[in-house]
């Protein structure tokens, strides 16, 4: 049975994440959208308000964990955290500062704390962001993922699972985001989902794949 039709994006939805009480969606259109990130309520089917995400093309939005008024979107070029002003129905930005670095961010992850925000890239590494001064922290690997970072989540340790379009897994070191263990699979993988023993199950093209990443 249908409950709601969602259909303010005219072309793609390129991205959607619900907010952590379930009670608001973000939603992300593609360029022929114009990048447009609309908030709807959940219960209502409506739209609460929407912006452009950027200029350039956008790919992925990530709601922060502890907060249904925050989440962080990303792209060509740029990363913006928005801070959700219900009373007002509008969406605040707020610029990643990356320096010199130029990367197409493809998803995201953040950590439990919101405090930093992880994003993997077409060129094959993570950056690290501080998402209360929205400052650049560092980059990882060392050696980009050959084919991009294409999905990534995070282990309740800290740890980070990278897939990559190479049909690499991969499991970064939580703080210092350095290489413990990676296995190689059967085609791009796709997406990453945790099962309840906190092991991974990963969708590669054109297998599915069980993976337990060892310490």
């Amino acid at each position: 049975m249908e409950v709601h039709r969602l259909s303010l994006h005219k072309v793609c939805v390129q991205s959607l994440c619900f907010s952590p009480t379930e009670a608001y969606l973000a939603t992300l259109g593609g360029q022929d959208d114009d990048n447009s990130l609309v908030i709807w309520d959940v219960a209502k089917g409506n739209a609460v308000c929407g912006t452009p995400a950027a200029s350039d093309t956008a790919q992925c939005v990530k709601f922060c964990g502890g907060s249904d008024f925050q989440l962080v979107s990303g792209g060509n070029y740029h990363v913006t955290r928005w801070e959700f002003d219900l009373e007002n129905k509008k969406l605040r930005p707020t610029q990643a500062n990356l320096g010199q670095l130029k990367r197409m961010v493809s998803n995201l992850v953040v950590d439990p704390e919101d405090k930093f925000v992880y994003c993997g890239t077409s060129s094959g590494d993570v950056l690290q962001i501080d998402l209360t001064t929205m400052l650049f922290k560092q980059l990882a690997p060392k050696k980009c993922f050959p084919r991009g970072v294409t999905c990534s989540a995070m282990l309740p340790d800290g740890d980070i699972l990278l897939g990559t379009g190479g049909g690499c897994l991969g499991r970064l070191a939580a703080g210092s985001l350095k290489m413990k263990v990676q296995a190689q699979v059967l085609g791009e993988v796709t997406s990453i989902t945790l099962t309840e023993s906190t092991s991974s199950a990963a969708r590669s093209s054109p297998t599915f794949t069980g993976w337990t990443p060892t310490r």
